[in-house]
């Protein structure tokens, strides 16, 4: 697998990367997208697969797959998505295929509080195709919760977006370089939009990357530092993968190099 340069998990800067060769997945990756939920358990991964068509349910002709193409190490694989997506649809998210780091495995030293973890580091290499006329944003999507237990209402979810070819709804709150990359800091809350039980915020990159490397846990202090969540709430979960919007296209997104793990 040919890597690109300066690629280094133990960073504490988060780097954008652009590469003049993507790696490529082996052999003629393919899959059949469905409204059907499947989940993949990949031998000697503590990361878990989902075509989560959640906003697609029961349609079973149309809608995004998922299948895992490689295991590196307990956290760090590689897999590949595509979706079709119909005409008709309304612009609200109707799938995320995803990759999934959470308590499922004692691996991932998940949940802990965000007060007792010290780095989260992540590297994440994709290429995306999408349709022109598909909506998408690529993102990873962190959870946090008031207990360990990840039941109820969630704290917040936390948004890093790479990659959108449309806005983000809520309120900006104010730009964050964070080593040296801008995200425009949005707060979207239950009052202002119906779409939501719980807040969520999304730092969306001013200029999309396909590579990045470095410590999520900047994105959490950024948000512990300003007041919008507390240190004493808990990590449940560390999410990534595409946000299929409901318009039409098709797509597919190939995650050449994905890996994270909490340190406390």
């Amino acid at each position: 697998m040919i890597q690109c340069s300066l690629r280094s998990i133990l960073a504490t800067a988060f780097v954008a990367i652009v590469c003049l060769i993507q790696p490529t997945i082996a052999s003629a990756t393919s899959c059949s997208p469905s409204g059907s939920y499947s989940f993949i358990y990949p031998s000697g991964s503590a990361i878990y697969e989902t075509n989560n068509p959640y906003g697609d349910e029961g349609d079973s002709t149309t809608g995004t797959c998922v299948v895992n193409t490689a295991v590196y190490a307990e956290s760090n694989l590689a897999w590949y998505t595509q979706w079709n997506q119909p005409t008709g649809e309304t612009y609200n998210v109707y799938s995320y295929p995803e990759a999934i780091f959470d308590n499922s495995y004692s691996y991932t030293n998940l949940p802990r509080t965000l007060s007792s973890i010290t780095s989260i580091p992540s590297t994440w290499n994709y290429g995306l195709s999408a349709s022109d006329s598909t909506g998408y944003d690529v993102a990873y999507d962190v959870w946090v919760y008031p207990t360990s237990s990840a039941t109820g209402t969630p704290t917040a979810e936390v948004m890093i977006w790479t990659a959108a070819n449309f806005g983000q709804d809520g309120t900006n709150v104010g730009t964050y370089t964070i080593d040296g990359i801008p995200f425009t800091l949005y707060q979207t809350l239950p009052a202002d939009y119906s779409w939501t039980t719980h807040p969520v915020y999304s730092f969306v990159a001013q200029n999309s990357v396909s590579y990045i490397s470095g410590d999520l846990k900047q994105f959490l202090t950024t948000l512990t530092n300003n007041g919008y969540i507390s240190t004493s709430t808990y990590l449940t979960s560390i999410d990534v993968g595409v946000e299929v919007r409901g318009t039409s296209g098709t797509g597919s997104l190939s995650t050449y190099d994905y890996s994270v793990y909490v340190n406390y």
